[in-house]
């Protein structure tokens, strides 16, 4: 368990050990545990009806903390996605889906790829800041390697990432207007 250099916490070392924490590496991991979130189309317009049919993506909450090895990455830390985060796995204009599918192989990593959008940085095992950043530029990278590392899809994950840098850079700025809180995240169990 190499990744255990990465655990500062003598209480979390503890839980992994004893597997009531699963730490996902490139080589033996799963899908997060999710809850969808229904779109409620019921008693709205036709026009909105028809807009949530032909565009909108449906959301997913993240219902128990998910734990990464990201090997790749400075430091090599193990990334936590906490429970309450809310996502549309990978955000595929529905006219191509018929080439990627947004719970396809894109979903695990737009799942860090939207975290470090939404709050400009990554929560580590520890509850500690991994980075903050001032452009998108190593997201959007982790979104890129994430796919190369785990799932071997050198072209695709090109691809798909030139599509992120095209695509993503309206959404960076409405969370950067907002921005997002991560502070709520700071939850010690």
């Amino acid at each position: 368990m190499e990744y255990l250099d990465s655990i500062k916490s003598q209480s979390m070392k503890e839980k992994v050990l004893s597997g009531e924490i699963h730490i996902n590496t490139k080589d033996d991991f799963k899908l997060p545990k999710t809850q969808y979130i229904p779109l409620i189309t019921k008693n709205k317009s036709a026009l909105y009806r028809l807009k949530v049919w032909l565009v909108d993506n449906h959301f997913e909450t993240i219902i128990e903390d998910y734990y990464f090895y990201m090997d790749w990455l400075p430091g090599k830390p193990i990334i936590k996605i906490p429970r309450g985060f809310v996502f549309n796995g990978a955000s595929i204009h529905k006219s191509l889906r018929f080439l990627f599918s947004p719970k396809g192989i894109l979903y695990a990593a737009s799942l860090f790829h939207d975290f470090g959008y939404e709050y400009n940085t990554y929560l580590t095992i520890d509850n500690e800041l991994y980075f903050r950043l001032t452009n998108r530029d190593r997201y959007d990278k982790v979104f890129r390697t994430f796919n190369e590392q785990v799932y071997g899809f050198g072209l695709i994950a090109y691809i798909t990432w030139i599509a992120v840098r095209i695509g993503g850079y309206t959404g960076w700025l409405s969370y950067r207007e907002a921005d997002a809180d991560y502070h709520k995240f700071f939850v010690i169990k």
